[in-house]
């Protein structure tokens, strides 16, 4: 079964010192690409309503585009009626695939356990199966799931309930720790054991652990190194430097539109990692929905902001390896 490939719309600009396209002008880009299958659209908002996304809804129905992914970012005790609406409105704009960011932290201010975020995951999924649109939870830094060996308990917990995970697998959010003992901390790695778990070529690597049990059934394409250099050309809202969870898949135009000279080398064992998902997805198909992968190269700090290198490019680019690659 053939991929389908997609964009994120928070990536179809030039870069961020750019003056900021209308939803009309962006979904006119991806139309005139030529390159991709659907959108995918992050809400922020007050888009969760019909009138919220109106000039979102008009943009891709002018261009004869679907949004075949929507989501957005939530957290546990203050988030009920956003995600609710939200997923109502993804499936009223024909997305089947909801994916959701979740908080690491509820709303009171404690870490979520592994039961809350299944007990979550249910009550998103109850919606879901009755609007036929599901939620995808995604694998994502500063959320419940940076802490990798949670996402594991999390769906052997669901097992026990006769429910299936399912993921949204950014492998750039693991790959980029490699190399980087701070990052490898924050998710509960220690350096000695990162290779066994975050490398493509170990068997034990937790992303493949993910394939094998069925939970995988989205993903996002971002290049990365390994270990990601931060991203000295944007701050972090607390005045750090991005987290260098992107790595241009092809060379800037000029030396000065990145903060460190490129290589092409360097997105070696991320395109490693991305060949093995597609070989995966080829011998264990998903069921009930095409797979979909989103380009998803981003302007924000822990990703291409700040730099002057053009990431629309870089996501069309990175489209057309993909179609080679899962098809």
């Amino acid at each position: 079964m053939s991929a389908r490939i997609g964009v994120n719309l928070d990536g179809v600009l030039v870069h961020d010192d750019c003056a900021q396209l209308t939803p009309h002008a962006q979904c006119e880009w991806v139309k005139n690409s030529g390159v991709f299958d659907y959108i995918e659209k992050n809400l922020a908002h007050g888009e969760e309503t019909l009138q919220g996304f109106s000039s979102y809804a008009s943009a891709v129905q002018a261009q004869g585009l679907r949004y075949e992914v929507m989501g957005g970012i939530y957290r546990v005790g203050e988030s009920d009626a956003r995600w609710r609406e939200g997923l109502v409105l993804a499936q009223d704009q024909g997305a089947q695939l909801f994916n959701c960011q979740i908080f690491s932290h509820h709303a009171d201010g404690h870490c979520l356990s592994a039961c809350e975020v299944v007990d979550f995951f249910c009550m998103m999924l109850e919606l879901g199966h009755k609007v036929n649109c599901l939620p995808s939870f995604e694998v994502h830094v500063d959320m419940w799931s940076e802490r990798f060996n949670e996402v594991s308990k999390v769906g052997e917990l669901l097992a026990r309930r006769g429910v299936d995970f399912r993921l949204t697998l950014d492998l750039a959010h693991l790959l980029f720790k490699l190399g980087n003992p701070v990052e490898l901390m924050k998710s509960g790695i220690e350096p000695s054991a990162a290779y066994e778990l975050l490398h493509p070529e170990s068997s034990g690597a937790l992303f493949k652990e993910w394939l094998r049990n069925g939970w995988v059934v989205h993903a996002h394409a971002r290049s990365v190194a390994s270990p990601g250099p931060m991203n000295l050309a944007m701050e972090q809202a607390n005045g750090e430097a991005g987290r260098g969870i992107q790595y241009p898949f092809i060379a800037p135009n000029k030396e000065a539109d990145f903060h460190q000279i490129w290589h092409v080398d360097a997105i070696e064992i991320w395109r490693q990692a991305i060949m093995f998902l597609a070989k995966d997805w080829s011998i264990r198909p998903l069921t009930n929905t095409p797979p979909r992968i989103s380009c998803e190269f981003l302007p924000f700090a822990d990703y291409g902001g700040g730099a002057r290198y053009d990431i629309f490019s870089n996501n069309l680019a990175c489209a057309q390896w993909l179609r080679a690659v899962f098809n």
